[in-house]
């Protein structure tokens, strides 16, 4: 949590190629010192008094133009860190560096959706079918694709054998909406414990999942021959797979995606 009203700093400028380096204000830089030496000790094994008074630091992006923008940084980096420079009776110039990389840190983004095509696709109702299939990184929507008839081509008196079955969902790409898509995605599901996991393919998939995207076709293709083969002998209840886009917490792509009939799910099977 933060406060708009209490800012240690208001400027920030590069240093070298990777480094930004924000002046922090003289009222921050006096609480090293006003509140004497006790903060640097720590008091038990479970005490640290210098975090009871430093709660932590938030860096929040101010959008200057309309463009925006991503900045991705680094708290475990050995040059991340915290220097107060000092002077005292005897000496001046001195410096005294606090590392951040032993502290707890978490990002936190806001979506505005308001004035994008998304928001006339946003529901809570997960029966309503849409034309199109929405994805973002960076905490961003998430979409789900469910079968509701999987099982309807299956006759009672046989036994089948699952060879492969394919997914291949094209992407949208209309010029209004033309987006450079992410680079792979996959799938994970809920099963009847409500845990996450990701499909057994592309758990233990050794490249066959496939999930990157095809720019030539301008689609992604997904081998889940496994999770079907779950589906259809029962041993996954759910059968609503999760899109999501690889390492998303900090990966800013989106992309748009048919549904509907453009989505082409191919099964080849043995009857028995």
């Amino acid at each position: 949590m933060y406060s708009t009203s209490d800012l240690i700093s208001t400027s920030s400028e590069i240093s070298g190629d990777s480094l930004v380096v924000f002046n922090l204000s003289s009222d921050f830089a006096e609480k090293f010192i006003s509140n004497g030496d006790s903060i640097y000790k720590r008091t038990s094994e479970w005490t640290d008094t210098f975090k009871i008074v430093f709660k932590g630091i938030g860096i929040i992006p101010e959008l200057t133009g309309t463009s925006g923008g991503l900045v991705t940084t680094d708290i475990t980096s050995k040059n991340t860190k915290i220097v107060l420079y000092y002077s005292t009776e005897d000496e001046d110039s001195l410096q005294l560096p606090f590392t951040l990389f032993s502290g707890y840190r978490y990002a936190k983004y806001t979506n505005d959706n308001s004035s994008s095509l998304l928001n006339d696709y946003l529901t809570n109702d997960s029966e309503i079918s849409d034309d199109l299939i929405f994805l973002q990184g960076l905490n961003g929507v998430l979409s789900k694709l469910k079968f509701n008839n999987y099982k309807d081509w299956l006759e009672d008196d046989s036994t089948y054998s699952i060879l492969n079955a394919e997914l291949i969902i094209p992407v949208f790409m209309e010029d209004e909406f033309k987006f450079d898509p992410p680079q792979y995605l996959y799938f994970y599901f809920s099963d009847s414990d409500s845990s996450l996991y990701n499909v057994e393919d592309y758990q233990n998939s050794n490249g066959l999942f496939d999930g990157v995207y095809d720019s030539e076709n301008q689609n992604y293709h997904f081998n889940i021959s496994k999770h079907f083969k779950s589906l259809i002998n029962g041993s996954i209840e759910d059968s609503c797979l999760n899109f999501s886009i690889a390492n998303r917490s900090y990966y800013p792509k989106r992309v748009i995606l048919k549904s509907g009939n453009n989505i082409k799910f191919n099964v080849t099977y043995t009857k028995h």
